[in-house]
This record gives structure tokens, C-alpha cells and sequence, in this order.
């Protein structure tokens, strides 16, 4: 049998449907069920994984999984954040997509590097996932374009990209317009009310 994959798991659909989506380690998407319900019980949103799949009627099926690492979270807030970036990943990575970069910013979020996660990391956390995945704000300005560069080379993989990063009140702001932009486009109304802490704060 071929080596193990490995990723993250987004989501859980029980009790509605024994399946979960992982986010591969090649940034790929994809939902898959288990052969036993209380395999797909272990499975919470943000732990790492390990696993074998096998193709199946409806859909794959996850064999041999290992829990490899779950989340590190100081608080609630912290735990919020993360489900609201796993949610994120899913309402944006069409299944069958791949997404290279995002793996790194959630095992960064997951390893309690970053014990505590503040109001203006966690915005720049989100804009990075965003431009990864190829949403960016309207560019009026040279300025503008200069901001939405510098947030793109931010290196998720290397936690000093982000305890380093400088905030002032103008990059901010530009920060919050590329949040609510996203917010506003037609596919995305049911973040709103995932985001109102991180845009009101």
C-alpha cells in the first residue's frame, strides 16, 4: 500500500452525514466518509491526520487513520478563530481544488506558537488566507497595490512573519476594507457574523 497522506480536517457533518473534509497536505480538498461511525466521531475540526484512501461509490473512504497533532488553543476566542478560518478554507477551496500555501497558515495556527492571537494578527491571518486562495481587495492606489504585495510575501511558514509584522493604523484599515470587502461579495454573507469580532474589535 502506498505511503499515508496527510492533512487537516475542516469540517464534520455529523449527525447529518457520517463524512468529513480534509484539507491534504498538497492543499487539495476533498470529503470522505469512514467505514465505521465512530471513526468519523474522532475526527474534529483542526486536528491533523494521517490516513489511507480508498475510492468508494459515493464517496472515498478513510482507512488506517492516525491523529497526528490536534489543536493548541489558550482560549475560547482562540478556538473561535480557528473555526472560523476552517470555515473560511471550505466556503473558498471548491472540493477537487488545489490550494497551495494554506496547509501553512493552519498548522501555524494549530501549533500554539502564537499562544495568544490578537484582534490585529488574527486580521492579517485571514487577509494572507484570502490572498492565497486568490481574493484581493480593490487596488485604487499605488499604495493600495504596495499593501496587498507585502501582505502576499508574508512567509507562513516562519512564525516571525507574523510576530514581527508592524501594525499602525493605516495598514489596519486596509486590513479591515479587504475583510469586509470579502464579507460583502455574494458568496460569502454567511461569514458576517463569523467575522463581526475581528471587523468591531
Amino acid at each position: 500500500m502506498h505511503a499515508k497522506e496527510s492533512g487537516f480536517v475542516l469540517k464534520n457533518y455529523l449527525p447529518a452525514k457520517y463524512q468529513v473534509t480534509i484539507l491534504n497536505d498538497r492543499g487539495e480538498c476533498l470529503r470522505a466518509g469512514a467505514f465505521k461511525l465512530e471513526v468519523i466521531e474522532k475526527l474534529r475540526p483542526g486536528y491533523q491526520v494521517q490516513y489511507h484512501l480508498v475510492p468508494g461509490i459515493y464517496c472515498a473512504k478513510l482507512v488506517d487513520i492516525e491523529i497526528v497533532s490536534v489543536p493548541v488553543v489558550v482560549d475560547y476566542l482562540n478556538l473561535e478563530f480557528l473555526h472560523q478560518v476552517l470555515e473560511l478554507c471550505i466556503l473558498t477551496i471548491p472540493i477537487g481544488q488545489i490550494t497551495s500555501g494554506v496547509i501553512d497558515l493552519l498548522k501555524l495556527i494549530t501549533s500554539g506558537n502564537q499562544q495568544v492571537w490578537s484582534v490585529y494578527k488574527k486580521r492579517l491571518l485571514v487577509c494572507c488566507l484570502l490572498a492565497t486562495v486568490g481574493f484581493y481587495p480593490e487596488v485604487k492606489s499605488v499604495d493600495d497595490y504596495n499593501f496587498v504585495v507585502k501582505i502576499s510575501k508574508i512567509d507562513a511558514t516562519k512564525i516571525d512573519s507574523f510576530s514581527s509584522f508592524r501594525f499602525d493604523t493605516e495598514l489596519d484599515v486596509l486590513l479591515l476594507k479587504w475583510i469586509v470587502n470579502f464579507i460583502n461579495s455574494d458568496d460569502s454573507s454567511r461569514l458576517a457574523g463569523l467575522f463581526a469580532a475581528i471587523c468591531q474589535s
